[in-house]
């Protein structure tokens, strides 16, 4: 039986080929030396070379080993060498060396040219070719166990690598090459056109960050199973798509860590010009998990220009359209989602759920959802299930979304176009077109479900519909700052229908369902040439007795200032409590404000506030709408007020029914 071996050597230290072929020149003896660019086929001998300690391996020459009694130890010097253990060289001796059962090695030692070493095992009419180094000139390559381990430095250049091969006794097949091309720098990436290419980037990813390194997608690829990098080490490399598409067929099983194409991007790491496809499953229903078909935890690097059109199907946990997790200094930018999710699980009490990232920390910028979904979750929304610390900027959310979430603290949920959940950072120029709707969650919004903590929204519109039980409003369902953090809405714009369905207690409004430490500047509900856009409607009968109103701002605040804003839109209930801009207020001041809209309640109706609980300022406001009232507390700036409100420059232009 002959197997084959074709080395290509070429100068400057550089690797154009180690894989199976049928060869030019045959070599069936040992001491051979191998020249520069000349095709060899290594044939495999049944010499029975035995090496003591003491046997020198010259520079030039070559030398077998076969046959190996199964007590026979290699010693180097005083040392003993256990079986199990590879043979190396070291200053041209055998420094260790072990036979395991019938299995012969060859080792080649050359000196002028670019292969030093290369070792088969051969045993049981089964050849696997196992290790291929490369340890002169300007590059070092080292590979353990078909691609398990690789280091290259200097300016060599790898074309392809063999992968281990075995084959049945009597046959010579050549090995699938596995193309590598360049050597990892930026001048000359590395190349990756197919999925045995992958598959090697992948392993050798594992034991390295590739911090420096660079890999280029060439080609299409299909059928991906194996990620880049892994929870200890993470990535820190480029990794250009191209433009090209990757297939994955992700399935992973419980416990997994961080799954996507790249498992956890790191400082310093990119992923860009990417379409993925296919799809990522994962069965998993415990552990500390972040999904994304392109990134599982993002932590300081940067995903820019990735198109996912995969289907994700989980059952919980940290999951994102393109990335699940991000950490802070992170970039998400010019992204995509416009595939689909399948929610399998039966607890939700873990779940953050975004088109394009589950939790994020950093910048989120012009990152758009296309995808419908409904699941069952805590934070739901168009581009993250929950922002902290993250600075949303252009990002659009298209898709219809519907969450429930039964069987969970209902105080901690939250559903929005933009971000479920959203505190200390911004939303910038962003815009929802998807109907938001909730069966159950208590925080609903066109923009974010729940915004607290000092975040800014400025130059933001929701188009699309809104719908929940608890606090819902065109742009936040729940939106709280503190007295030294408050919260900040600049150039606003809500057309979106606004409607609570829940009976009892009314809590809805065009820009906030429920509203403290709270600054609207210039913001509009409704649209002046339209009385169909960013109407305000309950359903049922709202006789609780702790109602919050209806308002085009809010239906009740706590300290709320509202400076050159707006409302052109029908604010209809079965409620009290009703005002164009204000349902009822607590230390509030409205300066420079315009209801032109209908107004109809049951009692406390009015066309700037329906009811002034405890003081406030109102100054140069104007009604010029309809106010509709069955009940005796009605006017046109408010339906009524209580302690001390300062009020001047009021225009009344409006009628009162």
């Amino acid at each position: 039986m002959k197997k084959k071996i074709i080395l290509l050597v070429a100068s400057f230290g550089v690797i154009t080929a180690c894989a199976f072929s049928l060869g030019l020149e045959k070599v069936t003896h040992f001491g051979t030396s191998f020249a520069d660019g000349v095709n060899y086929d290594l044939v495999f001998s049944e010499t029975k070379n035995v090496l003591t300690s003491s046997t020198s391996l010259d520079s030039g020459v070559s030398t077998a080993v076969t046959n190996l009694e199964n007590d026979v130890d290699c010693e180097y010097g005083n040392a003993k060498h256990e079986k199990g253990s590879w043979i190396t060289l070291e200053n041209g001796y055998i420094a260790n060396c072990t036979a395991v059962n019938d299995i012969s090695k060859i080792f080649i030692n050359v000196s002028s040219g670019s292969i030093d070493v290369l070792t088969g095992s051969y045993a049981n009419n089964v050849i696997s070719y196992d290790k291929c180094i490369n340890v002169t000139g300007e590059s070092s390559l080292d590979i353990d166990q078909g691609i398990s381990h690789f280091k290259l430095a200097g300016s060599g250049v790898i074309e392809s690598l063999a992968f281990k091969y075995n084959c049945a006794s009597g046959v010579t097949t050549d090995i699938t090459t596995v193309s590598l091309k360049g050597n990892g720098s930026e001048a000359y990436p590395f190349e990756v056109d197919n999925k045995q290419a992958w598959d090697a980037i992948s392993t050798m990813t594992q034991n390295s960050d590739f911090a420096g390194k660079y890999i280029e997608i060439t080609d299409d690829i299909e059928g991906i199973t194996t990620k880049i990098g892994n929870y200890q080490t993470g990535f820190a490399g480029v990794l250009n798509g191209n433009g090209n598409t990757i297939s994955l067929n992700y399935s992973f099983g419980g416990g997994v860590a961080n799954q996507g194409l790249i498992g956890h991007l790191k400082s310093g790491g990119i992923l860009k010009n990417l379409v993925l496809t296919g799809s990522l499953s994962s069965t998993s229903t415990s552990g500390d998990l972040n999904i994304g078909p392109a990134v599982g935890v993002l932590s300081g690097g940067r995903v820019e220009d990735v198109s996912s059109f995969v289907n994700v199907s989980v059952k919980s946990f940290v999951v994102g359209g393109v990335v699940g997790k991000t950490d802070s200094s992170s970039v998400i930018k010019n992204c995509v989602f416009d595939g689909s999710f399948t929610f399998g699980g039966t607890s939700t009490t873990n779940i953050s759920l975004g088109g394009i990232v589950g939790i994020a920390n950093g910048t989120i910028e012009n990152c758009i959802n296309k995808t419908d979904f409904s699941v069952t979750g805590v934070q739901v929304g168009g581009i993250a299930g929950k922002g902290e610390n993250t600075n949303f900027v252009s990002c659009t959310n298209y898709g219809n979304i519907t969450t429930s979430s039964n069987n969970v603290d209902t105080s901690k949920t939250g559903l929005g176009g933009i971000a479920g959940l959203a505190n200390y950072g911004s939303i910038k120029g962003c815009k929802n077109y998807g109907k938001i709707e909730a069966t159950n969650a208590t925080m609903v919004g066109g923009i974010g479900g729940k915004i607290c903590d000092g975040e800014t929204l400025e130059d933001t519109t929701n188009y699309g519909e809104v719908k929940g039980k608890g606090q819902v409003g065109g742009l936040g369902g729940r939106v709280k700052g503190g007295s030294d953090v408050h919260i900040k809405f600049k150039n606003c714009v809500n057309l979106g229908n606004v409607n609570q369905t829940a009976t009892g207690d009314s809590s809805v409004a065009g820009f906030a369902g429920f509203a403290q430490y709270i600054d609207f500047d210039h913001c509009v509900n409704g649209e002046e040439s339209s009385s169909e856009k960013g109407v305000i409607t309950t359903s049922g009968n709202h006789t609780g007795t702790n109602n919050q109103g209806m308002g085009g701002l809010f239906p009740y605040g706590e300290h709320i200032t509202a400076d050159y804003c707006v409302n052109y839109a029908p604010i209809q209930g079965n409620c009290s409590e009703v005002g164009g801009l204000g349902g009822k207020s607590n230390a509030c001041s409205f300066t420079n404000c315009t209801n032109s809209g209908e107004i109809k309640g049951t009692n406390y109706v009015g066309g700037i506030v329906g009811r002034i609980v405890e003081g406030g300022t109102y100054t140069n406001n104007t009604n010029i709408g309809h106010i509709i009232c069955s009940g005796a507390n009605k006017g046109q700036i408010y339906g009524q007020k209580n302690g001390t409100v300062t009020e001047a420059g009021n225009i009344e232009n409006g009628s009162i029914n």
